[in-house]
């Protein structure tokens, strides 16, 4: 299950998009775009229920889109594509399910955002963070990393 947290997280991050409403996705609706003449990969689903969906909202699809390499030249979205393949993860009902740790299978649900910022504390320390420096983030920090990134940089 940890690369294809790991895949979801990167797509949150680089879709600036709520975890919730995401990992709710249906991932049959999950496209990978792969553009013939450059490294350039794009992930995009269009999401039927999110947290703003209200009155006339609920009948517009919210296009989720990421950028499906970051910092390197490595393609982040084809190996998390390649992981939820082989895992099952692309039959389950919801975009990023949650599992069992125990048993090691897909549960038949979405995962929580409580699940999601378990997940995203353990991936940081998984990764040399300290446990108290990664208990400052959740899974909401994955919509707002993105824009954060942004900021700092002086975009307007």
């Amino acid at each position: 299950a940890l690369p294809i947290f790991v895949g979801f997280m990167l797509f949150c991050i680089y879709s600036c998009s709520r975890f919730g409403d995401a990992a709710g996705g249906d991932p049959k609706q999950l496209l990978f775009q792969e553009a013939a003449s450059s490294d350039l990969t794009l992930v995009e689903i269009g999401l039927s229920k999110y947290k703003t969906a209200t009155g006339e909202r609920k009948a517009i699809l919210l296009p989720l889109i990421a950028m499906g390499c970051g910092l390197d030249e490595v393609s982040w979205a084809m190996a998390w594509r390649s992981a939820r393949k082989a895992s099952g993860a692309d039959s389950m009902g919801h975009l990023m399910s949650a599992d069992s740790q125990f048993a090691e299978v897909w549960l038949d649900r979405r995962m929580t955002t409580a699940e999601g910022s378990y997940w995203v504390k353990d991936v940081l320390v998984m990764r040399g963070m300290d446990a108290t420096s990664a208990n400052a983030y959740s899974s909401h920090s994955l919509k707002s990393t993105f824009l954060s990134w942004v900021a700092l940089g002086g975009a307007s």
